[in-house]
């Protein structure tokens, strides 16, 4: 598994060809994949403030989330990436079995 830097701003992501005439991001969502429901899980974040991105690494058992990001312009313009896929493969420590237990007579 390869560790990956955040997606620190909006436009590491998306290019925003008319920031001088309409403004920068000024707000940007996580949401599932389709892009018309709020993302719910809890594996990857987006800073409120500089909507950066970030997912978990620490999942033992690992995850697969396919997400939607959509950000909009000061004049509310969006632009959507979705099927965007986060993944962390599982810890292959996590896959051995706990084998049996034994009770004494």
């Amino acid at each position: 598994m390869k560790n990956l830097a955040p997606f620190t701003t909006p436009s590491a992501m998306f290019a925003n060809i008319n920031s001088a005439a309409c403004g920068g991001f000024v707000t940007c969502s996580l949401k599932a994949a389709g892009c018309a429901a709020p993302y719910t899980g809890s594996n990857v974040q987006m800073d409120g403030a500089t909507f950066a991105l970030t997912a978990k690494q620490n999942v033992g058992a690992g995850y697969l989330e396919t997400l939607c990001v959509e950000c909009a312009n000061a004049a509310g313009a969006t632009a959507q990436r979705d099927d965007w896929k986060v993944e962390q493969d599982p810890d292959p420590r996590c896959a051995t079995s706990l084998g049996t237990a034994t009770v004494a007579d």
